[in-house]
């Protein structure tokens, strides 16, 4: 081989070498501009979610909720974080499912009571009447006597919550029949209501 020749070829494979790691610089320097380009990943943290559609006035249950990782950013103020923190508790307002609980969302059976009422739980005769009524709606309850006339006990009176017997809510205590629904009531027409309660299950007239 000569000089020459060999010059050649060692110019071939010194060029051939810058060439290889000039595309590994290239490579290197894309995965760097890759890594700075993509933000981190957010910061989450773990809060209690809706497990599924909840209309307002229900009485929570753990079934009803659900641990979820939320971006911390977009966690809302006063989030709760644990099971007990909402179990039994009512719902102020609707939620869809996957939307945090926090503590304004929910209330305390005191609060569901308008301002100079009281609540009166009891039990519908008719349990299919519960798919007709709405936290909110305003209903008759009627009852019936013991020579078979129908009694109007309370009339136009907010339905406040419609707790499951699941719920454990404590409106009711379990070994009854029916389904429950709580309202909102004055004081005479509580005690009226409170008392035919107590001894037979009742029937209401919506609207």
């Amino acid at each position: 081989m000569t000089i020459s020749s060999l010059r050649r070829s060692l110019a071939r494979t010194v060029s051939w070498h810058r060439r290889t790691l000039a595309a590994i610089c290239a490579g290197v320097a894309m995965l760097c501009l890759v890594a700075v380009a993509s933000p981190p990943e957010p910061a989450t943290t773990m809060v209690m979610v809706a497990a599924r559609d909840l209309t307002a006035g229900s009485v929570l249950t753990p079934d009803d909720l659900a641990a979820r990782r939320y971006p911390v950013a977009l966690v809302p103020a006063r989030a709760l974080t644990d099971t007990t923190d909402a179990t039994g508790r009512t719902l102020s307002v609707a939620l869809s499912t996957g939307t945090p609980l926090t503590s304004s969302n929910l209330s305390g059976a005191s609060s569901l009571a308008a301002p100079g009422e009281r609540l009166v739980p009891f039990r519908l005769a008719d349990a299919a009447l519960l798919a007709l009524v709405s936290v909110g709606d305003l209903v008759t309850v009627v009852a019936t006597a013991g020579d078979g006339s129908v009694v109007t006990v309370a009339e136009q009176v907010r339905v406040a919550a419609l707790p499951s017997e699941a719920s454990g809510s404590g409106f009711l205590a379990s070994g009854g029949t029916g389904a429950v629904v709580v309202v909102s009531c004055p004081p005479k027409t509580a005690v009226a209501l409170a008392g035919w309660a107590a001894t037979s299950a009742l029937g209401i007239a919506i609207g």
